[in-house]
């Protein structure tokens, strides 16, 4: 006879039910395989009880959340930053508010899962992610950032165990859309090493390619220990520049990290603007030349401002900003997020000079640790660089037919297409890496 569980009712024991096991795993995944627990039943002032009576003496507290809608995700967000502050992600953009922010603009019409593990009453695990068409064809879900702006990251609690992990892989897998096209992962991460070895144990079929690698920087103790690691004929460059720069005026550079929301838009207009007057201006491409997306920019950096995260440095020729970087610090760690230089300024290198500089200013802040470099290409990025990550595509079939062929198809005719490319540059989230041989990595769980 299989395992048992009793229900007391006026005192006594009733003999509710055998093989517990099973009744109890199809009670739970009921919820999950109808379209999980509906979210107008999640309140942030109260979660919503647990779905068994109240005098059974075993009763489960987990379970999965999908909150469907931007509202839904803000009335969470206390729940969702106390996760954040636990995880080891330290993108400040992946906070709910900015995550939210990020979905009003970028997938306002579109669908959106804010996927969520609710365990002893909190957040264990959270995944945001919106709708999204795979070659303007395939529909699929993705996670919650693009090359404008990195906001959506997985978020895992580090003391959680695998039954989280677990019932945040069966919402993976279980997304209304034939595939989750999750296009810019840091696969290597704890985090994303449990949630892709769960979505591989479940027996769902994902795909893992690598499409180029991120750099970062691990602070020293010392500035001027860690520029001397730095290539010499770099550091040359950067003496023979600011040198010949002096010559134009004064060279100064200023760091804000406070910000009244007053000030916001001007000291973004100017930075914008150097942005505009280089090549990104002239194909389109910037910020100020994009409908709508100086006003995104505004409203993020109030709200990392009134967080405390926000930094902005500009380099100053005679009183002239020539170059500027924008970026935000989570957790010790400063995040770059655009950077740009007056083209008329090109042959001094402004962007480098204010890069050391900001590096100057890291190692001087206490409790900085380090800086990730992810707006930039890797190249550029690398003269600075101590380390680096790599990140992927990962492509998961749903548990329908139509997902399972979706992603052959794409196994399929992947290599294809990208050796007719002959190795060509290709630009994803904000870096730039050159296509490489197809190398499907599979994760396992141990």
């Amino acid at each position: 006879m299989g395992d048992r569980f009793f229900l007391r009712r006026g005192g006594q024991q009733a003999l509710v039910g055998v093989r517990c096991r099973a009744a109890c795993y199809a009670f739970l995944s009921a919820p999950l395989r109808h379209g999980r627990v509906p979210a107008d039943r999640f309140s942030a002032d109260r979660w919503a009880a647990p779905c068994f009576p109240q005098d059974c003496r075993w009763r489960s507290q987990m379970r999965l959340i999908q909150l469907e809608s931007v509202s839904q995700l803000r009335r969470a967000a206390e729940a969702w930053d106390r996760l954040w502050q636990r995880s080891d992600v330290t993108l400040p953009t992946a906070r709910a508010e900015l995550v939210a922010q990020w979905v009003e603009f970028f997938a306002d019409r579109g669908a959106v899962w804010f996927l969520a593990v609710e365990q002893d009453g909190d957040l264990a695990a959270a995944l945001p992610l919106v709708a999204r068409r795979v070659g303007g064809v395939v529909s699929a879900a993705d996670v919650a950032r693009n090359w404008w702006s990195p906001s959506g990251e997985l978020l895992l609690d580090p003391e959680a165990d695998w039954a989280v992990v677990n019932r945040l892989a069966e919402g993976v897998v279980h997304l209304p859309r034939p595939l989750a096209w999750l296009e810019v992962v840091p696969y290597r991460t704890p985090s994303w090493q449990k949630l892709l070895g769960a979505v591989a144990q479940s027996g769902a079929s994902l795909d893992i390619h690598v499409r180029g690698r991120c750099a970062t920087l691990s602070l020293a103790d010392d500035f001027h220990a860690y520029l001397a690691t730095r290539d010499g004929r770099h550091r040359y460059n950067l003496r023979r520049n600011r040198r010949r720069l002096e010559q134009l005026g004064t060279l100064r550079t200023r760091v804000i990290t406070e910000l009244a929301a007053s000030e916001v838009e001007r000291e973004l207009a100017r930075a914008f603007d150097i942005e505009h007057r280089s090549w990104k201006g002239r194909r389109g491409q910037s910020v100020l030349a994009t409908p709508g997306m100086f006003g995104f920019f505004c409203r993020q950096a109030e709200t990392l401002a009134g967080q405390g995260s926000f930094r902005l440095a500009f380099l100053e020729v005679a009183g002239q900003p020539v170059a500027f970087e924008m970026g935000s610090c989570g957790k010790g760690v400063y995040h770059s997020a655009k950077i740009g230089y007056d083209p008329v300024y090109r042959r001094y290198g402004p962007g480098q000079l204010l890069r050391e500089e900001l590096i100057r200013w890291l190692h001087q802040q206490p409790g900085h640790v380090g800086a990730d470099f992810h707006a930039q290409p890797v190249g550029a990025a690398g003269r600075w660089a101590n380390g680096s990550y790599p990140l992927a595509r990962v492509v998961v079939a749903s548990g329908r037919l139509w997902g399972a062929a979706c992603l052959a198809a794409y196994r399929a005719l992947g290599p294809l297409l990208r050796s007719c490319l002959n190795g060509a540059q290709h630009r994803v989230g904000g870096w730039v890496c050159r296509s490489s041989s197809y190398k499907p990595v599979l994760c396992r769980m141990k």
